[in-house]
């Protein structure tokens, strides 16, 4: 039973806001596209927070 508990937990996605400034906007387009190629390959959303914490 713990180990069923631990395994749960384990499979739960942490997921944090990361907060980046003084970014050129040609790299957030980058990012923004390649989110969107990650999107259409997976068949889900892919937010931008997720991208850049992969």
């Amino acid at each position: 039973m713990l180990f069923t508990k631990i395994a749960k937990i384990l499979k739960k996605r942490i997921y944090m806001d990361v907060l980046i400034r003084k970014i050129e906007p040609m790299y957030i387009k980058e990012i923004e596209k390649n989110e969107e190629q990650l999107s259409k390959k997976l068949g889900r959303n892919v937010s931008r927070n997720e991208y850049i914490s992969r």
